[in-house]
């Protein structure tokens, strides 16, 4: 509406507002606050759920911020109990492993009551081959070579088919120290040589004796009495 001042020029006024007029703007923004409400609703709700896919239930913890593209968070924590679960598997399966290799291990070796260190009733007065004679001297290696006792076990005799030593023994470990040698220089134990044989073990259940120097093991025949 125009309306004439005192110095001639015409001045634009605006009407009063009624209270119709403002009930119509108060029900307008309240429609335009509704819409914006409804519109964010959604992300709200997707915000609000941190059910992950694939039916797994995790409970948030704080920090976690989900996305719309999913609560990669969540996913993460999944993911890592995961390859927790799955490192605990390999470390149960590599302890079984073991338990079996080292069981193995003493079956092989024969470990068992019937298995002990050899007293001098075991050896005296008994004759045991062996069909490698490298664990007494790297020159009797494939050859057949027979280790007697007696006198209580602390004398001995080595013999095979290129020589003979003879000497004292000490058990635990078995301690041969030669003193008298028909083995050529090179081809067999020498006199004051000593041989260290550890283990020194006799099986009660099949009468031979297990004897190893350094990484060689060898197991005898069973013994036979001397003289029989």
């Amino acid at each position: 509406m125009l309306r004439e001042g005192a110095e001639g020029v015409k001045r634009a006024t605006l009407p009063f507002p009624t209270r119709r007029d403002v009930v119509t703007l108060w029900r307008e923004s309240q429609v335009v606050t509704r819409s914006a409400r409804d519109r964010q609703q959604p992300r709200l709700q997707h915000s609000a759920d941190t059910r992950p896919r694939y039916g797994v239930v995790l409970h948030p913890t704080e920090g976690d911020v989900p996305t719309e593209t999913g609560d990669h968070r969540s996913i993460e924590r999944l993911n890592g109990s995961r390859g927790k679960s799955m490192q605990r598997v390999r470390q149960t399966m590599l302890g079984l492993v073991m338990i079996i290799a080292i069981v193995g291990a003493l079956a092989l070796l024969g470990c068992s009551e019937e298995i002990q260190p050899a007293i001098i009733n075991d050896l005296d007065n008994q004759s045991f081959t062996f069909a490698n004679g490298v664990v007494f001297h790297p020159a009797l290696a494939n050859m057949p070579t027979a280790l007697a006792f007696t006198n209580n076990s602390t004398d001995f005799a080595l013999s095979s088919a290129s020589g003979t030593a003879v000497g004292t023994d000490s058990l635990n470990p078995c301690v041969l120290t030669v003193t008298f040698s028909t083995y050529a220089s090179g081809t067999g134990p020498q006199a004051n040589n000593t041989i260290t044989l550890n283990p020194c073990d006799f099986d009660r259940s099949n009468k031979t004796l297990i004897i190893g120097n350094g990484t060689i093991t060898q197991i005898s025949a069973p013994g036979v009495p001397l003289g029989s």
